[in-house]
């Protein structure tokens, strides 16, 4: 008999919190509705689950009994349910205060953007003035692209409450998306400021990089890697920077600690292949955006960058799989210009493809590409002037490009200045100082000068390049150095 009237009792007491909540009469399903609502305030989803759908055999129109199972729905992320029952509340009562916000959100995580803005319309309507409702009414406008409309809806979420921090943060967003990188700016530095955390930092330090200043970007990104190690966009913001200041080091390196942070995956190999790419590294850009295009072979960008690498490092077997896929991608890629050009430089038809390199200049991201190829074709065309000054263009828009510093130099040994070419091979040394092709070059440079100028040091410097080069299999010049040896020893005998 006492457990009967605890029953009751927890009956009433379920029932007079349901009037709170409801404003409506008591009912029996009123007392299940507010048990499932507490369970769900505990995490007991299930459980929740089943006494509501046990209220509808007793009251089926019951709205908050839908209400809550789109909750219960919304957090086991089966949105396309959530959505179901927060339309059946919204069709039982759409002057609830809080449905169409739920089904707005509902929607947005299924992705019906245009449904959610909908939703957030009727909210709009029934609470106006709610900070939360313009937040949840702008992300619907973001995620369709419409950066302007959505930065409006933000601006009136922050006018209502000037610490909505999601609004600011979604605004600034929107803002660096439209152009408006100041007003970004100044968003992104405040919530720094005030909720320092990997986010945040991150974002602030991609405005700084839009801005162009790099070296407060890779601060407040390096600061978004200290908050959380494992924040991917961090580390490729950093490769993209460190691709741009020609820093190799530092580039591989981020690439390096995103591995170590188990953060491998196509999006980190395509981003750093093509920062290799754009410091003139191609043989390591093929191999990283290789890894990517595995799972990505309709990737204009990756197919059309791996096409350009094989033409430059005349790995010609994969030039015709390439190009037919480009062209099957869109035939007005650059690339496929490109590779037009490299095959009249290489069939002297030499000033069809200095006209095409001179074209393609103009849009090509990658201008020391177009420079190396340029001054190959004067020098085919014999213009030492115009070869001189498009390498010197090529090394000067990216040192880190090798083919150029090999190219200058043998061009300048085959016009008979090898002085020059001893000063250019140098500046090489000064960026490969261990790559074998540059010291083959220069000993034999030195060896040239020695022969139109017998003297010590000369004689030194080539055996000094001589000795650098530590495998006796990749040394190239071995009578020229016994020669040289021959030389220095009469001098001394002398």
């Amino acid at each position: 008999m006492f457990d009967w009237l605890k029953k009751i009792n927890k009956l009433d007491d379920d029932v007079t919190e349901y009037k709170k909540d409801s404003g409506i009469t008591a009912m029996p399903a009123i007392a299940l509705v507010n048990r499932a609502k507490k369970l769900i305030e505990e995490n007991k989803l299930d459980e929740a689950e089943k006494i509501l759908e046990a209220s509808f055999s007793l009251a089926k129109e019951e709205s908050l009994a839908y209400k809550y199972l789109g909750i219960i729905y919304d957090r086991k992320k089966q949105f396309k349910k959530s959505i179901e029952m927060y339309q059946h509340s919204a069709d039982l009562n759409p002057e609830d205060k809080d449905i169409w916000k739920f089904l707005g959100t509902a929607f947005l995580n299924e992705g019906n953007f245009e449904k959610s803005i909908k939703a957030y319309e009727n909210a709009n309507k029934i609470t106006p003035l709610n900070t939360d409702i313009y937040t949840g009414w702008g992300l619907g406008y973001m995620k369709m692209k419409n950066y302007q409309e959505a930065r409006n809806k933000f601006v009136e979420a922050i006018k209502l409450n000037r610490y909505n921090s999601s609004a600011l943060f979604f605004s600034a967003i929107c803002e660096s998306k439209i152009g408006m990188l100041d007003l970004a700016e100044s968003k992104l530095k405040f919530l720094v400021s005030m909720g320092p955390n990997d986010i945040n930092y991150y974002e602030y330090a991609n405005i700084k990089f839009l801005k162009g200043n790099y070296n407060d970007a890779i601060f407040n990104a390096k600061k978004s890697i200290e908050f959380n190690p494992k924040i991917l966009p961090a580390y490729i913001l950093l490769i993209k920077i460190y691709s741009i200041q020609r820093d190799i080091k530092n580039c591989k390196m981020y690439y390096e600690k995103a591995v170590e942070n188990d953060l491998s995956g196509d999006n980190l190999n395509e981003n750093y292949g093509l920062a290799l790419f754009n410091m003139g590294q191609f043989k390591d850009s093929k191999l990283s955006l290789l890894k990517a295009y595995e799972n990505n072979l309709n990737s204009e960008n990756i197919t059309s960058k791996l096409l350009i690498a094989n033409l430059i490092l005349e790995n010609s077997q994969y030039v015709p799989l390439l190009t037919e896929k480009l062209t099957s991608l869109n035939r007005e890629n650059l690339a496929l210009r490109f590779k037009t050009a490299v095959e009249n430089y290489k069939n002297d038809n030499v000033n069809q493809a200095l006209e095409s390199f001179r074209k393609l200049k103009e849009n090509f991201e990658q201008k020391f590409i177009i420079d190396f190829f340029i001054a190959l074709c004067y020098e085919k065309l014999s213009n030492p002037l115009k070869t001189k000054e498009y390498f010197e263009s090529s090394i000067e828009d990216n040192p880190l490009f090798l083919n150029t510093h090999i190219e200058f130099a043998n061009h300048l040994l085959s016009i008979n200045d090898p002085s020059d070419a001893q000063r250019k091979l140098r500046k090489a040394l000064k960026i490969f100082p261990d790559n074998v092709d540059v010291l083959n070059l220069m000993f034999h440079t030195c060896y040239i000068l020695v022969k139109d100028n017998v003297c010590e040091y000369n004689i030194k410097e080539a055996m000094e390049i001589a000795n650098k080069i530590t495998d006796p299999e990749k040394f190239k010049w071995y009578n020229e150095l016994e020669e040289l040896r021959k030389i220095y020893s009469e001098r001394d005998l002398n």
